[in-house]
């Protein structure tokens, strides 16, 4: 069980380093003495945990900094909101056509990412606990995801338009924390 969910963060990683060397160019060179992908990985084994006999169960108090979110995603924004508060994030139309398809549950001509990571989640009976999206440094958000199966827990760090996205095909909550809320979210009441 412990291998299922290594191999679903490995699958992320590589899926994170191939598009993070992509969108930078970062040179072959690089890549081939594994300055990337060893750092990421050591993150990721930092990040995954092993018990025995797991039964998850998520204390009262270890989202009590985060409130729960509904999503709304129209083309260009994706729209977090409970019953008094909203908070908006301008993305790309790509990222919103693939969030769009998540929350619809439909799928392209060829899957993408989170096509193939949702394959590979139901395969090796693999749960997404929830999603939630956590800081903000400069103008990049930062959001974490808790997934577990059997007798494993891995909390994953990846972005927020991901975490979204598996949300939505998994039925997950999504939660922002409080300060994100307070200091971006348009209050009602």
């Amino acid at each position: 069980m412990a291998i299922k969910i290594f191999l679903v963060a490995a699958l992320l990683t590589t899926l994170a380093t191939m598009f993070y060397s992509w969108r930078v160019g970062i040179t072959g060179k690089a890549v081939e003495e594994g300055v990337f992908v060893n750092e990421t990985l050591n993150e990721v084994q930092k990040n995954f945990k092993s018990y025995g006999d797991l039964k998850v169960n998520f204390k009262d108090g270890e989202l009590k900094a985060y409130r729960h979110m509904d999503l709304k995603v129209i083309p260009g924004r994706v729209i977090l909101s409970d019953a008094c508060a909203s908070f908006s994030v301008a993305t790309t139309l790509d990222k919103t056509d693939s969030l769009i398809r998540s929350v619809e549950g439909t799928y392209g001509v060829r899957p993408d990412e989170h096509d193939v990571l949702e394959e590979i989640m139901d395969v090796f009976e693999i749960s997404l606990d929830y999603v939630a999206i956590e800081d903000i440094k400069g103008d990049i958000f930062y959001a974490h995801a808790v997934m577990h199966d059997d007798k494993n827990v891995l909390n994953l760090d990846l972005r927020p338009s991901d975490g979204i996205a598996m949300a939505a095909r998994f039925d997950a909550p999504i939660y922002v924390a409080e300060g994100l809320l307070k200091q971006y979210a348009e209050f009602k009441c």
